[in-house]
C-alpha cells in the first residue's frame, strides 16, 4: 500500500467511499436494506478502486454529501454529486413530486411557494392520484393570483 493511500484511508471521502460500499453490499450494515437490498452497488468503475472514484468525483466540499441524483440506480459518475443535506432532502424516496406547467417540485417546496403551511398543503394533496395533485395545485395557483 503506497504513503498516499495510507494518508487517504483517513480522510472523509474515503470514509464515504466505504460507507457507500458497506451499504451496498454488507447485509449486516443497518441501511443495507434501503440499497444492496434492494438492488442497488456501485459501478464497476468504483466499485474497487477509491482513486477512480475521487478523481471522477473530486473533493468532497465541506458539508456535502454523496448522493445519487436517481435514487433506483447504482452509485456511479452519470448518477452521483456533491449535495448539501437540504438538497438530499428534496431528493428522497418517499417524496412525492407534483407536476404543474413544467414545473416539478415536492409537497413541501409547493407549499413554500404557495405561501401555504406544509401540514395544510400535504393534507390537501396526499394520498391522491397525480392527476388530482396537479388540479388542487393549479387551483391554488390560481387564487393565489
Amino acid at each position: 500500500m503506497s504513503h498516499k493511500h495510507i494518508l487517504l484511508r483517513h480522510s472523509k471521502v474515503y470514509m464515504v467511499w466505504t460507507a457507500m460500499k458497506q451499504r451496498c453490499y454488507n447485509s449486516k450494515n443497518k441501511n443495507f436494506s434501503q440499497y444492496g437490498g434492494r438492488g442497488i452497488g456501485v459501478c464497476e468503475r468504483w466499485k474497487h478502486d477509491f482513486f477512480t472514484f475521487i478523481n471522477d468525483m473530486g473533493k468532497r466540499p465541506d458539508g456535502y454529501c454523496l448522493e445519487r441524483i436517481d435514487n433506483d440506480k447504482w452509485y456511479s459518475p452519470n448518477n452521483c454529486r456533491w449535495a448539501t443535506r437540504y438538497e438530499q432532502a428534496r431528493n428522497r424516496r418517499p417524496n412525492v413530486f407534483i407536476e404543474v406547467d413544467g414545473l416539478r417540485m415536492i409537497s413541501k417546496d409547493w407549499s413554500d411557494f404557495l405561501g401555504m403551511n406544509y401540514y395544510t398543503f400535504h393534507k390537501k394533496v396526499r394520498h391522491r392520484p397525480s392527476n388530482e395533485q396537479t388540479t388542487i395545485v393549479k387551483n391554488l395557483i390560481e387564487r393565489k393570483n
